[in-house]
């Protein structure tokens, strides 16, 4: 690209992802997990952009041995921010970051199986630039929500009964 930069290729990009796993016997496991993606265009006295996201996670599975349950639990968090920079110095951000934990049973029982559980989600979302006259625009908002669900399922041959409930 002789007409970019002097000839240097303007991006530059990095990735990173890493999950470790652990499982029992009985069923039970144990995962996390993490990822980092980093991301770079850079054009010479005109503008530079970066963009960064990563996030971290986790699972947990517990079954007894001799149980009719299990237990299912995640945490997860994850974040994008990106940043763009002009010759006129003024910041152009923007980022939106959440998380989510989710804890559930599943019980079995002859035939079917009953399940319930919690879930919390967040949400966060950050913006600031200037606009055409130069007037500075920001907004940063939280977002949260809680729910609980109820399921039972019911198996009679190839009939299937199924009822559930929400509540956010």
């Amino acid at each position: 690209y002789p007409y970019v930069d002097g000839g240097n290729i303007p991006y530059v990009f990095r990735d990173i992802y890493g999950k470790v796993n652990f499982n029992s016997k009985s069923g039970s496991k144990f995962n996390i997990f993490g990822f980092n993606f980093r991301d770079k265009s850079q054009f010479r006295n005109i503008s530079e952009t970066k963009w960064n996201a990563w996030g971290v996670g986790t699972q947990f599975v517990l079954v007894p041995l001799k149980g009719k349950f299990n237990l299912n639990t995640s945490f997860n968090y994850s974040a994008y921010d990106l940043e763009q920079k002009e010759t006129d110095g003024r910041p152009r951000t923007s980022s939106i970051s959440g998380f989510n934990l989710w804890s559930g049973f599943t019980y079995f029982l002859r035939n079917g199986e009953l399940k319930y559980g919690i879930q919390v989600t967040g949400f966060r979302t950050e913006l600031e630039f200037y606009n055409g006259i130069g007037t500075r625009v920001d907004q940063n908002q939280n977002t949260t929500e809680v729910a609980a669900y109820f399921k039972y399922r019911k198996n009679w041959g190839v009939v299937v009964f199924e009822p559930s409930f929400r509540l956010s």
